[in-house]
């Protein structure tokens, strides 16, 4: 996981994006082979599990991207690159936020 200050004052919409190369993943696409985004506000409430899919089975570099419209001003991001409740191998790289 990687925290990313944010530290708003006005809320704006925030991207985060990655990108993913799978061998034989199981199952179908979900939350649990994903971008998985839990965002802290500034007045320290949170939004768990905002999430961008990658694709399942057998593939080359995919991108994903999470797109955050707040409601108000982001403190932070803790950011997930996620492989859970499936089989097969998987490659992460390119983490990256855009405002």
């Amino acid at each position: 996981a990687q925290n990313i200050a944010v530290n708003q004052k006005e809320p704006a919409p925030l991207a985060i994006e990655g990108e993913s190369k799978a061998l034989n993943v199981s199952g179908t696409p979900d939350g649990d082979y994903s971008l998985y985004v839990d965002i802290t506000y500034q007045d320290g409430t949170n939004l768990w599990g905002q999430v961008a899919t990658f694709g399942t089975g057998t593939h080359e570099w995919e991108s994903s991207r999470c797109v955050l419209e707040p409601q108000r001003p982001l403190q932070s991001a803790n950011v997930h690159l996620l492989l859970r409740n499936h089989t097969g191998t998987v490659w992460f790289r390119s983490g990256r936020r855009r405002r």
